[in-house]
């Protein structure tokens, strides 16, 4: 763990020296804060998904639990992508026990089962209409948003996803 002192530094190397996509905590009273009135200091925090030909199978996509959040791997054209398992509309599983997602509807999408959406599977962003299966005071309860997206390679035949 990383703390991060007022004048942007980690352990005096200069926050500008580091790239990434987590925020760093600071630490104050001897708990953990969130560091968001600090300098936006990154860092990548890779996690082993586990092979890419055995995570990825024979339909190109699984759920795997890293970090403590529920994470959709799928490929396309020979890439994997990481996206949360959670719908953004109303926080279903994308792929589950019983919905699963639907990755015809769109090209590079994942599609909600439960109510239409497709995301792009690159980015996240919403393609097409917002909760399409849905009547439009259901699909209303929320606006339209993104699917969270987490940074993806493929080392040495492994799967790492920074969460």
């Amino acid at each position: 763990m990383a703390f991060v002192g007022s004048s942007g530094s980690v352990g005096g190397v200069r926050a500008a020296a580091l790239a990434g996509a987590q925020k760093c905590d600071s630490r104050k009273g001897g708990d953990f804060v969130s560091n968001r009135n600090k300098s936006n200091v990154t860092m990548m925090a890779w996690t082993e998904a586990g092979g890419k030909e055995e995570l990825v199978g024979s339909d190109g996509s699984t759920v795997v639990v890293l970090g403590g959040q529920k994470v959709l791997l799928k490929a396309v054209d020979g890439e994997v992508y990481a996206v949360s398992n959670k719908c953004a509309h109303l926080g279903l599983p994308l792929e589950g026990k019983v919905l699963k997602a639907k990755y015809d509807v769109q090209p590079n999408c994942v599609t909600c089962a439960a109510h239409g959406t497709s995301f792009d599977i690159k980015t996240g962003e919403v393609v097409g209409k917002w909760c399409p299966s849905l009547p439009g005071f259901v699909a209303n309860l929320k606006k339209p948003a993104p699917l969270p997206t987490y940074p993806c390679r493929v080392v040495d035949g492994k799967v790492e996803v920074d969460v």
